[in-house]
């Protein structure tokens, strides 16, 4: 309508972190990667990759609810086969620093009650990260509002019976449950203290949140258990726990984590994402270590070949297709205003020295001509050689035409002018080495910098990446 206000969309080039997208965001501008499609299996995996690489987008992704969103929103056989077919049910766990600080700034802890402690403060922050996914299984595998309200209260009961054994609660559905456990695990702090400070629990006070004083995963597994039953999933489905930015977490719980991975051969399975050299142990607490190849995998996201994939008809891999596509749904999605999207290359131009080119090298043509003024007395005799076999191209052109263009641009500089030939979009996608954190700053950094008039809007329909 005319009158009708434009619709508020965030301009996602500022955000570079995954952890500060809506689901919505997250998903329209995901890009599936190797790395993505390999952890959608029945195996531990701990997931290595430096900052900005893509992890806890990976992480978040492979849960349950982000999963189901791309399965109807995009074209992805193996999204919509994984939600369908019930194959895969991810959690998403993001250690967050204030329980892992938390952990670490109780000094008066010895080693078992710090292990004690980690482990009720992992125990429920499972079960709260269980919960919108629960929400998300009823969405998906039950038909009709008034089945899916009656199924979820069902549930919160049955869930309320093993994670809150205290008395006078009562709660109509899994959001009030899950404010709950967060109150929990609040109070939880505030009880060690006066606990600390007064020597011990008052007569007659019980330990706050009890039920997770357990084994490790034991709530999370019961809580799995109740909602299989509730919405009969399928006894095949792999339930995968993705553990977050686990960098934060000190080599003990490292070390609890393998011995879960090591000794429990059920259908629950570990995601770890970690920053390289991390992962700080193999070692268990049920005397064997890990192997790697054999109770788990590492999977490197720094070597992820869809990140510097070629794009078709050309001849680098310098991450142009990432680049261009990241670019390009990031535009799609912050476009409020239906101006259109533009490709990368439309708006920051071609990169002169890196841009694929079919260049004249004949004897008298200008290439050669530069040649001849730059190049040392060995290269030019190796061209005259070479020049009209197919070796020219692979040994002469391809690898100096760009050094020749730079030293052109260089001795036609003069007074203020500034060097241009360093501009363009291979060149901005380049400069961030196949990060995609690196890439969407970098990209901000110059649609900061320009003005409208740089560039124009193009129509919807035509879009190339």
């Amino acid at each position: 309508m005319e009158n009708e206000p434009t619709k508020h969309r965030r301009n996602l080039f500022e955000i570079d972190n995954a952890r500060n997208l809506s689901m919505q965001e997250l998903v329209r501008t995901f890009i599936p990667t190797q790395s993505f499609w390999r952890l959608l299996s029945a195996k531990h995996h701990v997931v290595l990759g430096a900052r900005g690489q893509g992890k806890t987008a990976l992480a978040k992704m492979l849960s349950h609810d982000h999963l189901a969103l791309l399965a109807k929103t995009r074209d992805e056989p193996r999204a919509k086969s994984a939600i369908r077919d019930q194959e895969f049910i991810g959690i998403y766990l993001p250690t967050r620093l204030e329980w892992v600080g938390g952990l670490r700034n109780k000094f008066w802890l010895d080693e078992r009650e710090r292990e004690e402690l980690f482990q009720w403060r992992l125990n429920i922050a499972s079960c709260i990260a269980f919960i919108p996914i629960a929400s998300s299984c009823i969405q998906a595998y039950i038909e009709g509002k008034a089945k899916q309200a009656q199924t979820e209260r069902e549930l919160t009961s049955q869930l309320s019976k093993y994670w809150v054994v205290e008395s006078g609660f009562h709660f109509d559905d899994l959001l009030q449950l899950r404010r709950h456990l967060e109150n929990t695990d609040y109070l939880k702090q505030i009880q060690l203290l006066r606990e600390r400070s007064a020597g011990g629990l008052p007569p007659g006070e019980m330990p706050v949140g009890l039920a997770f004083g357990i084994d490790l995963f034991a709530p999370l597994r019961q809580g799995i258990r109740q909602l299989s039953n509730l919405l009969s999933i399928k006894p095949s489905c792999t339930w995968l726990l993705c553990i977050d930015e686990a960098e934060f977490l000190d080599e003990m719980d490292h070390r609890i984590i393998n011995s879960h991975m090591r000794a429990y051969p059920d259908n629950l399975f570990f995601k770890l994402t970690t920053m390289p050299y991390c992962h700080y142990t193999l070692a268990t607490n049920i005397g064997s270590v890990l192997v790697n190849g054999h109770d788990f995998e590492y999977v490197n996201m720094d070597s992820d070949r869809v990140l510097t994939a070629r794009v078709p008809g050309e001849t680098d891999s310098i991450g142009t297709a990432f680049g261009r596509t990241l670019f390009k749904k990031l535009i799609e999605v912050s476009d409020a205003r239906g101006w259109g999207v533009p490709t990368v290359v439309e708006v920051l131009g071609e990169t002169e020295i890196l841009d694929p080119r079919r260049e004249a090298w004949g004897a008298e043509s200008e290439n050669m001509t530069l040649l001849k003024k730059y190049a040392s007395s060995e290269t030019i005799a190796r061209a005259n050689r070479l020049i009209g076999t197919h070796r020219f191209r692979d040994e002469i052109s391809r690898k100096i035409h760009g050094a020749l263009l730079l030293r052109k641009a260089v001795d036609e500089l003069k007074g203020n002018m500034a060097l241009t030939i360093y501009s363009g979009a291979r060149m901005a996608i380049r400069c961030s080495d196949d990060n995609p954190r690196h890439m969407i700053r970098i990209f901000n950094a110059i649609l900061m910098a320009l003005t409208p008039r740089h560039f124009v809007w193009i129509s919807s329909t035509d879009v190339r990446i």
